[in-house]
């Protein structure tokens, strides 16, 4: 849930490429993802957001933006009617 909240407000995330986190964060568009382990991969992006002002926004408007169209609570519930459904 970290991740999906931070994106929620439009906080972009350098995360692990590890579970489900990159169902959640596309790489280069609303976050970066590194290899698991790799404290230096995950400093690198850290650094890279917090100097480039342009990189950062667009990252920030982008995960708002996939949280509120993938997300949000209602396309959630619908989704699991849909399963539901499916299995009836």
């Amino acid at each position: 849930n970290t991740v999906m909240e931070s994106m929620a407000c439009g906080v972009p995330v350098v995360a692990f490429n590890v579970g489900g986190i990159p169902d959640m964060v596309d790489q280069n568009v609303n976050g970066i993802l590194v290899m698991p382990r790799s404290s230096e991969e995950l400093s690198d992006g850290i650094k890279l957001l917090l100097s480039n002002d342009n990189l950062r926004q667009s990252f920030s408007n982008n995960a708002r933006d996939k949280v509120a169209k993938n997300f949000d609570e209602k396309i959630v519930a619908e989704k699991y009617i849909e399963v539901y459904k499916s299995m009836l």
